[in-house]
């Protein structure tokens, strides 16, 4: 369906556009609404038998962290995250709730010709342009917030929006959370092929034996379980110098990283990092939660707090094979029993000793050959989904913000939609 104009326009001053319909008027927030703030409450004071919901900074789960038995808020109201990543997310809340000290609250200072559901579409998309960088990611704070300037309508008008986006962004979520779970349906069978190639193999009809091994249970007969030790050599090498590229192990594969933008955690002397040449394992094991490990395709230097290895026999151990197995011990916390320290702080790492003496299966080289070819065929296309899932869900996100922006600022005249 194809919108048109509104017959006439006025030029507005403003971030988010360069004109507003003609009987349109721009006000400031703090003209609309009532400006609060939540308070301190900490994931200690969450309790089982609250009923009444903690909204937070986050986005998942509209935003609930938990619930207690009291509230601070009994009303109809926005919110907005007021920083961190998520900083400008706008929601609406009804009865009896709680907000966190990084949520801020608007709550109409006149109900009549106001409609809550526009102003939560028309800030959405509004606060994206006052959002100011920050340590944290950005922040838009209550004084920010409130000289922000936003359409007001007509309030027969503001129903009508809403009303269109309400139906016509529920269209692309369903759409959006559709693909999502698609996403992660074919995530966990990516992972469970992974998992069942490198512990039991192809052959659905080879001879199977107790491995003695916990998480590993039963393997083929002709199979061999041996210990890290026995297949891969640590390496310390430190640097002494500066110039080499420093490299970063993520969950998405080491990468080379950019130490003049100044992201992230840098430090001030690369020459005590260890070396790391192309081919060597690269192992973030100081955190099993969110570290990974990989093949690092680039020649460089790494944290010295981080685990560089070969495998001691590359005729007898394909390096591809013995990847997808260490891998998957992050991805399904196999490591995780054997870990010490903190996990609460992030900080639940793999002992050098538990590194050695994990035990590992480890069939023929020529299956290990075979095995590895399978996993990439079925992989790649596995992938290959994903990426077209993605895709939709970014097109989806890319109209859904378009049709929202063009309703909120008048681009599109929706007062006949039905």
């Amino acid at each position: 369906m194809k919108h048109r104009p509104y017959p006439s326009y006025i030029n507005a001053e403003s971030l988010w556009t360069d004109s507003i319909p003609s009987q349109w008027d721009i006000k400031q927030v703090k003209h609309l609404f009532s400006l609060g703030r939540g308070r301190v409450i900490a994931e200690t004071e969450l309790d089982h038998d609250g009923k009444y919901p903690v909204y937070s900074s986050q986005t998942q789960n509209d935003g609930c962290m938990g619930y207690i038995k009291s509230y601070d808020f009994d009303c109809e109201q926005l919110t907005w995250t007021t920083d961190g990543a998520n900083a400008g997310t706008v929601f609406l809340r009804n009865g009896k709730h709680n907000c966190t000290n990084v949520c801020g609250t608007l709550k109409p200072i006149n109900n009549d010709g106001f409609s809550l559901r526009f102003y939560l579409h028309a800030l959405s998309y509004i606060t994206q342009f006052y959002k100011r960088p920050d340590t944290n990611g950005a922040k838009i704070m209550n004084g920010e917030m409130a000289v922000i300037k936003v359409p007001s309508p007509p309030i027969q008008e503001q129903n009508k929006i809403s009303e269109f986006l309400d139906r016509e962004t529920a269209k692309l979520n369903t759409l959006i959370t559709k693909q999502e779970k698609l996403i992660e349906l074919l995530q966990e069978k990516r992972q469970a092929i992974i998992s069942h190639a490198v512990t039991k193999g192809l052959d659905p009809n080879v001879r199977m034996k107790d491995s003695g091994v916990e998480w590993l249970g039963m393997v083929p007969e002709h199979w061999e379980v041996l210990k890290g030790k026995k297949l891969f050599d640590i390496a310390k090498r430190i640097a002494g110098k500066l110039g080499y590229d420093v490299l970063s192990i993520t969950q998405k594969g080491i990468k080379v990283k950019d130490v003049t933008s100044g992201d992230g955690q840098l430090s001030m002397d690369y020459s005590k990092y260890q070396l790391v040449q192309e081919g060597d394992f690269a192992m973030n094991h100081m955190d099993l939660l969110t570290g990974f490990v990989d093949i690092s395709k680039f020649n460089g230097v790494t944290s010295p707090d981080y685990r560089v290895f070969k495998l001691k026999d590359k005729f007898k151990s394909l390096p591809e094979y013995y990847l997808f197995i260490l891998q998957n011990c992050y991805t399904e916390k196999l490591f995780f029993p054997y870990g010490q320290g903190s996990s609460q702080l992030g900080r639940w790492r793999l002992p050098t000793e538990a590194f050695n003496y994990f035990n590992y299966p480890s069939p023929p080289y020529e299956e290990q050959l075979k095995i590895v070819q399978f996993l990439k065929d079925h992989i790649s296309r596995i992938d290959t989904l994903i990426t077209k899932s993605e895709s939709s869900i970014e097109l989806a996100k890319e109209h859904r913000t378009a049709l929202i922006s063009a309703a909120v600022t008048g681009k599109i005249d929706v007062r006949d939609y039905a």
